[in-house]
């Protein structure tokens, strides 16, 4: 009795052809190629949003610290080298608080990266506060106008990513406190 039943399977049974075989493996590409090119511009995609989302992150950490001693500072020095129409960095904020204490914050841009250098009475603290910042004074420049007291400041990050770069340029006017 075991024997009629296989002898049935295979008397009954019929093979794939080829085409169906060709057809089925076509389609099956068809949808393998379409899942991985979804998944490579998925990873692509990110990986530059990361990137420029990184740049704009940089650029807002720059120009807040800057931005906030601008506001206290009643002297403004910019250095004027090597090109006399573009001031570029170091930066120096300086200011006297009403516990008469003075302060000097430098701003200075060593390998990319945006040092503050902080001399509050005899205390002297350093810190980076924003990295993968363009040192070309086309890029990253400060100007102050002492008839309008406003200074002005643009600011770029760079960051490198898989070949490529993104990018992302910030300019702000910041008005420091009336001198006293």
């Amino acid at each position: 009795m075991k024997r009629g039943i296989i002898h049935l399977f295979h008397k009954n049974q019929r093979g794939v052809t080829l085409i169906e075989l060709v057809i089925a493996i076509g389609i099956t590409g068809s949808i393998m190629a379409g899942v991985s090119n979804g998944i490579f511009q998925l990873i692509t995609i990110n990986g530059d949003s990361n990137a420029h989302m990184t740049a704009v992150k940089q650029v807002e950490n720059a120009l807040h610290w800057i931005g906030r001693d601008a506001q206290m500072a009643q002297i403004v020095d910019t250095t004027t080298d090597p090109d006399p129409d573009v001031d570029s960095f170091p930066l120096t904020l300086s200011w006297t608080d009403w516990d008469n204490i003075a302060n000097v914050v430098e701003y200075e841009i060593e390998e990319g990266n945006l040092i503050r250098r902080h001399t509050e009475g005899v205390d002297i603290t350093e810190s980076t506060v924003s990295r993968l910042i363009e040192s070309d004074v086309n890029s990253t420049n400060c100007t102050w106008d002492s008839d309008a007291r406003k200074l002005t400041l643009q600011i770029t990050a760079t960051v490198p990513w898989s070949g490529q770069e993104a990018s992302e340029t910030r300019i702000a006017e910041i008005s420091p406190r009336p001198a006293i």
